[in-house]
């Protein structure tokens, strides 16, 4: 990368052959909304921003306006993501002794003094974190953008009131944030609520330089973190896995509810028969095109069907000069129930496997009781693989912040951190109190000595 010029990134445009969108083997392109337009693609260009996808001769910063859809729109995907940010993130958080950010030291294990429990809370509690948000809300709201597209950015911004120290953590969304088309490690990001150049003349967009690189102008110290789920400039969904099976679940219901409320299948034929373009009334290409669009067909898209903001039930086509018409038969839209109803538990399997999640946990396979052992036997694998996974993710991605508003505040409490709770060990807890309170003792009396203690730390609130 070292050895190319930056604007041959841009500039030598002929001799690029790569697929977009990292399809380099089967050709595999979803329909425009996830393709820029002309506009846009000189905008990247223009500007030497970096666009979320593409390649040197496409920009398709447009792919993570389709992730972010699919993830809001396709209803399994956004159960599975709400599902998991209740379990990962809807509990209290502890305090624990903190010696490395990587490594598990036995120091780790050692209880915190409740004094500066209560120093570090203050300190958190200091922090802005935007309008009617806490702690728990921001995390919460960095994780799932994490899952609709594959990032997480938090600006860090500092100064000083008076003697008072003002540190506020704004999150960003991804579609607000670009990188600059820099060589090298030091790297810069734009801000923009758009991305257009008569927004930006009116509204300059705001460079901060990313982590661990910072800005120090008029007494004030910023810099922006950055992490990522992949090794492009921007992260990846971590369901990507799904992405087509999050698009057909999406198409089939969009299909559903057009065919319900605008009544969009063509219920006429009209058929002309080509000939010479001066005797043809209807067809006549210099015509439209002298009206302002593409052909003729173009005008008919426009004007009647589904692309028309009035549109039509009927087919366009045409037949050969001389050939007998076509026999016409009822046109009827696809309502096969069976269908729908297999293709939805094709998609919902894909997509939730793609999430790392399970069916039973989304409520889709109910249990009598959680003591039957299959509901609490599946929490407890989620628990130690994905919960701890996107747990640990989250919190290294919060902590380098917090640290870092600890050197700069003078504030002596690395040694401390918070941690999330473990939902499994919480339903035991759950469990424990209903068989104390009511004299119940559970089926299994050989319960795990593990997991008894676990519960027995978690209750003394260790």
């Amino acid at each position: 990368m070292s050895n190319i010029k930056q604007t041959s990134v841009y500039d030598n445009l002929e001799n690029d052959k790569t697929e977009l969108f990292g399809f380099d083997i089967i050709d595999m392109k979803l329909p425009f909304e996830v393709y820029d337009g002309d506009d846009l693609m000189d905008f990247f260009k223009k500007n030497k921003l970096v666009p979320y996808a593409g390649t040197v001769n496409h920009s398709g910063d447009q792919l993570l306006d389709f992730y972010n859809d699919m993830a809001d729109f396709t209803p399994t995907s956004s159960s599975c993501i709400f599902a998991k940010k209740s379990m990962f993130f809807g509990n209290k958080m502890r305090l624990v002794q903190s010696t490395d950010g990587t490594f598990d030291f036995e120091e780790d294990d050692m209880e915190v003094p409740v004094d500066k429990k209560k120093k570090y809370s203050e300190f958190i509690n200091s922090i802005n974190f935007g309008r009617d948000i806490d702690f728990a809300n921001f995390i919460s709201s960095q994780y799932v953008e994490y899952e609709r597209n594959g990032n997480m950015w938090m600006e860090v911004e500092m100064y000083m009131v008076g003697k008072e120290r003002v540190i506020n953590f704004k999150r960003h969304e991804s579609k607000h944030v670009k990188y600059r088309f820099t060589l090298g490690n030091d790297r810069e990001v734009e801000i923009s609520y758009k991305w257009d150049d008569e927004y930006l003349r009116k509204n300059p967009s705001r460079v901060i330089s990313v982590y661990p690189n910072a800005n120090v102008s008029k007494g004030v110290f910023r810099t922006i973190i950055h992490e990522k789920d992949g090794n492009f400039w921007y992260g990846r969904p971590p369901s990507k896995g799904s992405v087509l099976n999050q698009y057909n679940e999406y198409q089939n219901m969009y299909y559903l509810n057009r065919l319900t409320s605008k009544d969009f299948i063509a219920k006429t034929i009209l058929e002309i028969e080509d000939d010479a373009p001066n005797n043809n009334r209807l067809v006549n290409n210099k015509r439209d095109q002298q009206a302002g669009y593409k052909s003729t067909l173009d005008r008919f898209e426009k004007r009647f069907t589904n692309l028309s903001k009035n549109p039509s039930t009927f087919l366009l086509m045409s037949r050969p000069i001389g050939a007998k018409p076509m026999q016409v038969e009822q046109l009827l839209p696809n309502t096969n129930e069976r269908y729908y109803e297999k293709m939805g538990k094709i998609n919902e399997t894909k997509i939730i496997q793609s999430h790392a999640w399970s069916n039973r946990l989304l409520g889709g396979d109910a249990v009598s009781l959680f003591s039957t052992g299959v509901y609490m036997d599946e929490l407890k694998v989620k628990d130690v693989t994905t919960n701890l996974f996107y747990q640990t993710k989250v919190h290294r991605f919060v902590n380098k912040a917090i640290l870092t508003a600890m050197e700069w505040a003078n504030v002596n409490l690395q040694d401390v951190t918070f941690e999330f709770q473990s939902p499994y060990i919480n339903v035991l807890k759950k469990e424990k109190y209903i068989y104390d309170q009511y004299g119940i003792k559970p089926k299994d009396d050989n319960t795990n000595l593990v997991e008894q203690n676990a519960v027995q730390n978690a209750s003394n609130g260790k």
